[in-house]
């Protein structure tokens, strides 16, 4: 029994760190994309108020990306764990996470120009592999740290 507590414990944390890392991801990867496509025809204030305005929009989809990773790194590390070991879940997250994230940017961006889906297809695929391969990272960290023997 205590070994699924420790497990529960660790798909907690993993569930805690998707929601955190994709709310600043998203915050970050917004106010990038929307700075770049507004700085070429607006002065100082402008650019603050759309910057402010896309951090706000894309820390919130962030959130609820960061959620939806988060449930299934945790079914992962809940279910995995006991049959794959440690190094083999933390291996399989970024790929779980990317399996989550690009149906949804696809499904989001599916009515805008091809230049623009491909571009928010990547700047997406680079944000969860960085994303993950964090999380991954404190994945090993916690789960070597809680061992029992």
């Amino acid at each position: 029994m205590r070994g699924h507590r420790n497990r529960t414990g660790l798909a907690t944390a993993v569930w805690a760190y998707c929601v955190a890392y994709g709310w600043g991801l998203g915050a970050i990867a917004a106010v990038l994309t929307g700075g770049v496509s507004v700085l070429a025809g607006t002065d100082a204030a402008g650019l603050l108020v759309v910057t402010l305005y896309c951090a706000m929009i894309g820390g919130a989809f962030g959130f609820i990306v960061g959620n939806l990773v988060g449930i299934a790194l945790g079914l992962l590390v809940t279910f995995g764990e006991p049959r794959l070991g440690v190094r083999t879940v933390a291996t399989l997250m970024p790929l779980t996470a990317m399996l989550v994230t690009q149906p949804l940017t696809f499904a989001i961006f599916r009515l805008v120009s091809t230049p623009i889906a491909i571009v928010m297809v990547l700047v997406d695929a680079v944000f969860t592999v960085i994303g993950a391969l964090v999380i991954a990272h404190q994945y090993r960290k916690l789960a070597y740290l809680r061992r029992v023997h």
